[in-house]
């Protein structure tokens, strides 16, 4: 009996000793997921001050720091948790996700390593990894990031987004519109990805395709510039040049000074041998700096001089 009260007394002391830290640190739990990151920051040096050893305190104040843009502190904090207990992966992932924005791409890669040893399963880490790989020209690594994290999570869009890319770069088109399909079964609004998948169908001759994905995109979005460059230039390929002309007239419509637009567009009326207004579009283009319209304007616009017998005397 004596030994169980003595066992209840301890407990007690336990409790109230740990009471002011578990406050502060409660308060500043509070205060960040309310957003009042300086309040937060405030309880936590509180807390700290009691209980210095505490690596959970150092990576919620790294939090707040990170949330105020006081970069270098939440760097510090996050090394001091990680100090004091390494084996929290998400203090790992936390930190290389600021070396990532400070283009410090080895220790950010480092720091992904080391989360993803500690957690297999953390897909983000994986994908981040990935473009690390991808900036510093690791494409198999980055392919094999990317396809780990898809693994793991496989409606990861952005993800699907960036492989679906990095095949594209290699010319592996098909295997770039395995991954476009995907992401649109994720999300059937995702117009990057109609539009990506057009331009690699075009790629592989798909023409129809290639337009069909160009109009979803516009359907979409009829601000987006690109889609009626391309439908319009997929357009041209197949002869329709009444529809390309359409397609090259909207786009010039939201952005009037769009060189490549003209170019194409005063080529297209060339196919319509609508000559003065051929002329007059490769003349704009040519001076917005576009370089193949100056030479085709000279092929096709300007008359040659006729060359006059010189008599004599």
């Amino acid at each position: 009996m004596k030994k169980a009260l003595l066992a209840l007394v301890w407990l007690l002391i336990a409790i109230v000793g740990c009471s002011p830290v578990n406050s502060d640190l409660i308060n500043g739990d509070n205060f960040l997921n309310n957003k009042e990151y300086f309040k937060a920051i405030e309880s936590y040096n509180k807390a700290i001050e009691k209980d210095p050893k505490n690596s959970t305190i150092y990576f919620n104040r790294a939090k707040a720091k990170n949330n105020i843009e006081d970069i270098n502190g939440a760097v510090e904090d996050y090394t001091v948790s990680i100090e004091l207990n390494g084996n929290n992966p998400q203090s790992y992932y936390n930190r290389a996700l600021i070396f990532l924005d400070l283009k410090r791409y080895e220790d950010a890669y480092n720091d992904l390593t080391k989360t993803i040893n500690l957690d297999s399963l953390n897909s983000s880490a994986y994908f981040s990894r990935g473009y690390i790989n991808y900036l510093m020209e690791k494409f198999p690594q980055a392919l094999f990031d990317y396809s780990k994290a898809i693994e793991i999570k496989p409606d990861y869009e952005e993800a699907l987004m960036n492989r679906a890319h990095l095949k594209g770069d290699f010319e592996d088109y098909a295997g770039a519109i395995v991954d476009y399909d995907s992401i649109i079964k994720i999300n059937n609004k995702n117009v990057d990805a109609y539009f990506n998948r057009g331009y690699d169908r075009g790629m592989l001759n798909n023409i129809d395709e290639a337009i069909e994905d160009f109009s979803k995109v516009i359907e979409l979005d009829s601000t987006y510039k690109d889609a009626y460059f391309l439908r319009g230039d997929s357009k041209r390929i197949q002869d329709d040049y009444e529809g390309a002309l359409a397609d090259f007239n909207l786009l010039l419509a939201l952005d009037p000074k769009n060189a490549k637009a003209l170019y194409k567009r005063g080529m297209t009326y060339l196919d319509l041998k609508i000559k003065d207004k051929a002329c007059e579009d490769l003349s704009k283009s040519s001076q917005l700096g576009y370089p193949d319209a100056y030479a085709d304007m000279q092929k096709n616009c300007v008359k040659e001089k006729k060359k006059v017998k010189k008599t004599r005397k």
